[in-house]
């Protein structure tokens, strides 16, 4: 599976605040561009948040279609 920078970095390139938006539209659930930021940080950082494998496959399947 490929990691949500790698995601993010496909042409078309998307920021958080898109992979934020594809997210909220596809779960019906908030997801917030901090989330996302959270996400890409570095794991020393105290902001860090491991990706949510249900982010990386929603993530994926949109950039299969899209």
């Amino acid at each position: 599976m490929k990691t949500l920078t790698e995601l993010m970095l496909q042409p078309p390139v998307m920021t958080s605040g898109d992979v934020a938006r594809v997210l909220t539209k596809q779960t019906k659930r908030p997801v917030s561009r901090r989330s996302v930021q959270s996400w890409l940080t570095l794991p020393d950082n105290p902001s860090y948040r491991p990706v949510p494998k249900w982010a990386l496959l929603i993530l994926a399947a949109y950039r299969c279609k899209h």
